[in-house]
């Protein structure tokens, strides 16, 4: 696995109310349906970026703003 470090002002943390640790997942999870919904990655791919099963990464997807006709999410609960 490769480990990538970013440096980020201190500010940034306190913008979100999040510790780094958080921050770095909501990121990771952030990117990775960015890069879903450009149609750039897949859906394993992205649940793989995101640290999540494929469901949970779906789920977080729709869940996501503007974002409820993403492909999948009309076959959420089904």
């Amino acid at each position: 696995m490769v480990r990538l470090t970013l440096e980020l002002p201190d500010e940034v943390f306190s913008a979100r109310k999040q510790p780094p640790r958080l921050f770095g997942h909501d990121l990771r999870l952030a990117t990775a349906i960015h890069w879903y919904a450009r149609g750039e990655i897949s859906m394993e791919k992205g649940a793989l970026i995101a640290g999540l099963d494929r469901n949970d990464f779906l789920e977080s997807t729709c869940r996501s703003e503007g974002r409820s006709l993403l492909r999948g999410c009309g076959q959420l609960g089904e």
